[in-house]
């Protein structure tokens, strides 16, 4: 009876992992997201310029993308943003929201030069809250929010201001008191932020 239970047991533990080795792993080649929004910022030289004008070097370009998984070269865009010292001041619409509802997305900001400034960090902060809402308008999980880490605190920061606040990392990264919160992660460094509304 003892060498039953014992072959049994070997059993049991080679069908168990055979199937966790047949299991998904979520790692580079397989994240948590099913899709990527892509924001990237730039700041304007000479936009608006014409007398008498006051935005003149003071207008940031936002452009968002959307693509599968981490698969960049089939992104398609989904729309341009505008902002006039870190505050919306107009947007142009190329597509319909182009993720599948109930998937899970990634938002990530992208800078086009290694130095952004203040106003587009801020700017990049409202454009996360913009696409979190779109998301959440389309059933779709926000999963994380990657920035580069020379703009993670700002960002944080920023976000912060808009009416964020911080919120304790919790076993199975949700809370219940804030069923709407945002996961923020520095690229590079691995800096982890969760935010919520309360």
């Amino acid at each position: 009876m003892a060498r039953l239970l014992t072959l049994v047991g070997l059993l049991v533990a080679l069908a168990l992992s055979m199937l966790l080795a047949s299991m998904p792993t979520f790692g580079a080649d397989n994240p948590l997201y099913d899709w990527t929004v892509s924001i990237t910022t730039q700041h304007l030289e000479r936009q608006f310029k014409f007398n008498g004008s006051r935005m003149e070097n003071k207008v940031d370009r936002l452009d968002v993308d959307i693509y599968s998984r981490d698969n960049e070269k089939d992104a398609s865009s989904y729309e341009s943003m505008w902002y006039y010292e870190g505050k919306p001041l107009g947007l142009e619409l190329f597509n319909q929201f182009g993720v599948e509802k109930g998937h899970g997305i990634c938002i990530q900001i992208k800078h086009k030069t290694d130095t952004p400034t203040d106003a587009e960090l801020k700017a990049a902060a409202n454009a996360i809250l913009r696409v979190w809402l779109d998301a959440h308008l389309n059933q779709s999980a926000t999963i994380i929010v990657k920035v580069p880490s020379n703009s993670f605190f700002q960002i944080v920061g920023d976000l912060q201001n808009q009416g964020l606040d911080s919120a304790p990392e919790v076993p199975g990264g949700q809370d219940v008191n804030a069923p709407m919160s945002l996961l923020i992660q520095s690229e590079t460094t691995g800096q982890r932020q969760r935010l919520s509304y309360r």
